[in-house]
C-alpha cells in the first residue's frame, strides 16, 4: 500500500471539497427559488436572461469569495494545530493555499452556474401570478 496515510488524506480532501460544493449549489438553488417572484419580475421588466444569469451568479461568487477569504484566514491562524496532521507540506505553504482557494472558486462558481442557467428560464407570468 503505496502512501497510505496520503490516500487517505487525498480522499477525505476530496470528499471534504465535493461537501462543500454541494452546499454552494444548494444554497444557491435555495436562494434562486426563494427569490422566484423577484427575478420573474426582473424579467417581466425587461431584464433579459444574460441579465439573470449574471446577478445569480454575482451573488453566488460574492458569498463564495467570502467564505474563501474566511477560511483562508482560518487556516492561516490554526497553522500551529495543523503542523502535525500535514505530510510533506509546510502549514504555511502559500502554493496549496493559493491551488486550494482557486479550485473552490472554479468549482463554487461551476456550482452557482446550474441555478443561474435555471433563474435565467424563469417564466415571467408564471412568476406574477404564484
Amino acid at each position: 500500500m503505496r502512501g497510505g496515510r496520503s490516500d487517505v488524506a487525498r480522499l477525505y480532501g476530496t470528499a471534504a471539497a465535493l461537501v462543500a460544493l454541494l452546499g454552494i449549489y444548494s444554497v444557491l438553488a435555495n436562494d434562486v427559488a426563494r427569490r422566484h417572484r423577484e427575478l420573474g419580475v426582473r424579467m417581466a421588466v425587461g431584464a433579459r436572461a444574460a441579465d439573470i444569469v449574471r446577478l445569480v451568479l454575482r451573488d453566488g461568487a460574492r458569498n463564495l469569495i467570502a467564505g474563501v477569504v474566511v477560511g483562508a484566514g482560518l487556516a492561516s491562524v490554526s497553522t500551529r494545530l495543523l503542523a502535525g496532521l500535514l505530510h510533506g507540506v509546510t502549514p504555511g505553504d502559500p502554493v496549496t493555499l493559493a491551488v486550494v482557494a482557486g479550485g473552490l472558486i472554479a468549482g463554487g462558481l461551476i456550482a452557482c452556474a446550474v441555478p443561474a442557467r435555471r433563474a435565467a428560464r424563469i417564466d415571467p407570468l408564471g412568476a406574477l401570478k404564484g
